[in-house]
């Protein structure tokens, strides 16, 4: 088994929003200002999806590039 591999089923997909909050919140993130997520298409779409939730929740905004 490949240990990337492991290691992407470690992480629970529940948590992944509440993880990005915490960085976002330790990156001093304030409501009104712009997140920029750069992705490639082998990004994983819940990744996207959690930063822009957290993204969200902080009142900032958030743009896939």
């Amino acid at each position: 088994m490949q240990h990337a591999a492991f290691r992407a089923q470690e992480l629970n997909p529940a948590r992944l929003a509440a993880l990005y909050r915490r960085q976002f919140a330790m990156s001093k993130l304030a409501k009104g200002e712009t997140v920029a997520c750069i992705s490639d298409l082998s990004t994983r779409r819940e990744y996207i999806q959690a930063a822009f939730a957290a993204a969200d929740e902080l009142g900032a905004d958030v743009y896939e590039i």
